[in-house]
């Protein structure tokens, strides 16, 4: 296997669900009563792609810390070391990605991009944003190995060649500047951004407002609405929506609850008011998500993508 995680204790669950000589696709689980929440961690052999399923605090080595979610993808090099911080009562729970160093090669000259000097060592960020349609791929993807007996490597494989070079072209673009500037950006103001992706995992199914938020930054109004765009690419307003129906997805894909519940759980108004949010989002409604198979509905989106 490409990357072996070593099950530490009861309360973790790290299994990788596809092997191949240059992906390895597993899910990994950290309840809130594990140890690895104090003692630092190491990821495997190769460079990994992460995408949060709950909040968690994460302090990569040299790095700053950061906020991860479901609205990005983390990053991590060849046995990268790192702590992690408990944000929600669920603790950590993800999906990753693990790549050949030859295979990420490959992409990374089919995008024009710099190769570094060591590929086990590929990236000098923590994170990157995660598109709405990268995101909802990528968990279909997952989902499709997770739940159908009878899929083809082939096709996993594929789908991930043509969602790899879409996220790197787009973490790379986003880091463009800062690697330009040759240094982070003012760590009070990423302490503030950071300060707002914290509040919003906690209390995106509060009724919020923007001077709430900004009590919890401790700063003006004004200057975190200017500073979160600058940081992050969007509002402040968007990374909440975005949160939320990502958060969404989950409920709809792996229970039962009847739509409008989700939606008022979310803290959209109507039923139809988070279809409408939703299809905007994604292109796709909530219903045909729940009941369309995953190798259908991944298809569908490479298709649109393409």
């Amino acid at each position: 296997m490409l990357f072996i995680i070593r099950q530490i204790s009861l309360s973790i669950e790290a299994k990788i669900l596809f092997s191949g000589p240059n992906l390895n696709i597993g899910r990994f689980r950290c309840q809130r009563n594990s140890q690895l929440w104090t003692t630092e961690n190491r990821t495997g052999d190769f460079p990994m792609f992460v995408f949060p399923r709950t909040a968690v605090e994460i302090h990569q080595a040299d790095r700053p810390s950061v906020v991860a979610t479901p609205n990005q993808v983390m990053f991590y090099n060849s046995r990268h070391s790192y702590r992690r911080d408990l944000i929600d009562p669920r603790g950590d729970v993800c999906e990753f990605f693990s790549v050949a160093p030859f295979f990420l090669q490959d992409v990374l000259k089919s995008i024009g991009a710099k190769l570094p000097r060591d590929l086990n060592a590929p990236f000098n960020f923590s994170h990157g944003p995660c598109a709405a349609e990268i995101y909802l791929a990528q968990r279909t993807l997952f989902r499709t190995i997770e739940q159908e007996q009878d899929y083809c490597p082939v096709f996993v494989e594929e789908s991930f060649c043509h969602l790899l070079p879409r996220l790197l072209e787009r973490a790379l673009k986003f880091h463009e500047p800062f690697a330009q500037q040759k240094k982070h950006p003012n760590p009070v103001r990423l302490d503030h951004v950071e300060a707002v992706k914290d509040f919003i995992a906690r209390e995106h199914k509060s009724k919020l407002s923007i001077q709430e938020i900004a009590d919890y930054a401790e700063c003006s109004v004004y200057h975190l609405c200017r500073v979160f765009k600058e940081l992050t690419g969007q509002s402040i307003y968007s990374f909440l929506t975005q949160f939320r129906v990502r958060s969404a997805v989950e409920r709809i894909l792996d229970d039962d609850h009847p739509l409008t519940e989700i939606a008022l759980d979310y803290r959209f108004s109507s039923h139809s008011h988070f279809s409408n949010t939703f299809r905007r989002v994604f292109d796709t409604s909530p219903k045909h998500l729940r009941h369309t198979d995953s190798v259908s509905f991944l298809k569908q989106l490479l298709a649109k993508n393409s």
